[in-house]
């Protein structure tokens, strides 16, 4: 959440921030507009969620030709409606519009920054935002005291107003002076002396490093940035690197190195570089990587806890992934070969050859050796490449009918590549046309006015077609020895035909 803060909370910046609060000030886009903020340290700002309602009284009720407000939305400009109550029962209605606080135009003033409650942080410092808004009222009744204003945020959903002062102008006067009101709901302003972000507040970036295409017994660099998100400077301390095998936080260290944090400045930052020479066993493939600022917890931070940086990975060793491409059954004359292409993707360090088992059958539950169709072998891939295309071709039985297929590969299934993952197979659905009987379709003659085709079919069939190879309709038979010439128009969907022995 980010919020304004009073001039003189930025130890860098001592000019930015709202004006201190009771010291009236002039609005810069409505000339003789005076308003003063209420105390920082309680509400100071009559805060409305969206549909979300509020009442500021008038302490000191008096006739005025005028009244202006002071606010800003967020997320966009926001609608509010009002309601003016006057001493002698009257009233008046109407709306007010109050921009975004970044960018609107006309700003009766410019904070210059706004402080981020999440990372301790100043934001927009120096750049023009966030902003107040003055938006003035002409009263309707300028001789009755007003005594009460009621508002509401009229926005469906996110934009939120706030209301920061209110001043007046009086009958025959030309100044707007400020309103003393009572009906502030929310604290949203830093005070310029407030001592909760005065303690150091480090925090820890991800370990960098390159996270794979390592091999045992190498040594790498990791580093991390610590920043200290306070306003006050912090102290020298130390920071802990720590590497454990892949799995719950807290497991067994393998490995741990301290380092020296410099002292640093409020806002300022430190690279820390750790140098970790990777193990050899192929059991430790994964690793884990945390890196702690102040591990022993001996200064005191405003948030009373260790600061650990986001954990990152370590990958020993090469890893295999199966890139397919395409698994397709070639028909030719009295006969079907399924063709299969695949590539071996290595994302990881240098692979040794190995081979990959493939598996074909009907609905596999899980794949045995009966239905093994090929073992191939898979050529060892240097770091993060691939390998060149492989291609199976296998013979499909003639008994075995048409429809769908399991086709599942197995990478590496000995274990001879030592993954920082191990692999898993990998599945697809084949469809499987009939068996062609012969050459039985003889001739395709594409002409202007569609495809005509013809044949002279041995013994007597039938001509079928299909939208998806799937589901076949009869269109006409055919007598043995009989010539058989049929067009297709141009204009006819795309399709599938075959010429099948009757049954």
């Amino acid at each position: 959440m980010n919020v304004w803060f009073e001039r003189g909370f930025n130890a860098s910046a001592p000019t930015y921030g709202l004006p201190p609060a009771g010291v009236p000030f002039e609005s810069a886009s409505h000339p003789n507009h005076f308003y003063t903020l209420q105390s920082y340290t309680s509400s100071n700002a009559l805060l409305l969620a969206p549909r979300g309602k509020g009442v500021l009284d008038i302490k000191s009720p008096k006739a005025a030709e005028g009244l202006s407000f002071l606010g800003a939305s967020a997320f966009g400009q926001a609608s509010v409606s009002y309601k003016i109550y006057y001493e002698d029962q009257t009233s008046q209605t109407g709306t007010l519009l109050l921009p975004d606080w970044f960018n609107g135009a006309a700003p009766a003033f410019v904070a210059n920054g706004r402080f981020n409650m999440a990372t301790r942080d100043f934001d927009s410092a120096a750049g023009q935002n966030p902003r107040l808004y003055a938006r003035d009222v002409s009263l309707t009744n300028t001789t009755s005291p007003v005594t009460r204003i009621e508002l509401q945020n009229t926005e469906m959903a996110f934009r939120n107003t706030a209301i920061l002062a209110v001043s007046g102008g009086s009958t025959g006067e030309s100044m707007f002076t400020p309103v003393d009101i009572n009906g502030f709901n929310h604290d949203i302003v830093i005070e310029a002396d407030y001592q909760g972000f005065r303690a150091p507040d480090w925090q820890v970036g991800a370990p960098m490093h390159p996270s794979s295409g390592f091999v045992g017994g190498e040594t790498i660099r990791i580093e991390a940035m610590v920043r200290n998100l306070s306003q006050v400077a912090a102290p020298p301390t130390q920071a802990r690197l720590r590497i454990s095998p892949e799995g719950p936080i807290g497991a067994a260290p393998i490995w741990e190195e301290i380092k020296d944090v410099p002292a640093l400045p409020p806002g300022g930052s430190s690279t820390i570089a750790f140098e970790y020479q990777l193990p050899s066993s192929s059991a430790t493939n994964l690793l884990e990587v945390r890196i702690t600022v102040d591990a022993e917890d001996t200064v005191a931070e405003f948030t009373g806890k260790n600061n650990v940086g986001l954990r990152s990975q370590i990958r020993i060793g090469p890893n295999l992934d199966l890139w397919f491409q395409k698994a397709d059954v070639v028909t030719t004359n009295n006969s079907r070969v399924l063709e299969v292409r695949f590539a071996v993707q290595n994302g990881g360090s240098e692979s040794p050859p190995t081979t990959a088992k493939i598996y074909f059958g009907k609905d596999l539950p899980a794949p045995s050796e009966a239905h093994l169709i090929a073992e191939v072998p898979v050529p060892g891939i240097t770091a993060n490449s691939d390998s060149p295309t492989i291609v199976v071709r296998h013979p499909i039985p003639a008994d075995v009918p048409e429809g769908f297929y399991s086709l599942i590969i197995f990478l590496d299934p000995s274990n001879l590549v030592p993954e920082y993952l191990e692999g898993a197979f990998n599945w697809f659905n084949v469809a499987v046309p009939a068996r062609n009987p012969g050459a039985l379709l003889v001739t395709y003659n594409r002409e202007a006015n569609g495809l005509t085709i013809s044949a002279t079919p041995p013994s007597p069939a039938v001509l079928e077609t299909s939208a998806d190879l799937m589901t076949w309709e009869s269109v006409t038979s055919v007598n043995a020895g009989e010539l058989f010439s049929r067009s297709v128009p141009a204009a006819t969907s795309r399709g599938f035909f075959r010429l099948r022995p009757s049954p």
